[in-house]
């Protein structure tokens, strides 16, 4: 909800995604911590909220979560419940 406090969350993005997110940053808090040959990794302070969690899943393969931890356990269990329809 709404009223939680922010949580930080790190995000490794591919370097094509990172382009898009340095111009159209997900949040006002978003700053690029590292960068690599294949990828960017961002740090960001928001409140873990539905709108967040759609805007990562919206990157797909694109994005992975490397914390917090129970966000990444919740965006797996999305996803694993979203291949289930395809069975």
């Amino acid at each position: 909800t709404s009223k939680e406090d922010p949580i930080k969350v790190l995000l490794e993005v591919s370097l094509n995604q990172s382009e898009y997110l340095i111009f159209q940053p997900l949040h006002m808090s978003q700053k690029e911590i590292s960068r690599t040959n294949d990828h960017v990794v961002f740090e960001l302070f928001v409140v873990a909220t539905y709108e967040l969690e759609s805007l990562i899943l919206g990157m797909g393969e694109d994005v992975k979560v490397v914390e917090p931890k129970s966000l990444v356990e919740k965006l797996k269990l999305t996803l694993n419940n979203s291949l289930k329809r395809y069975e």
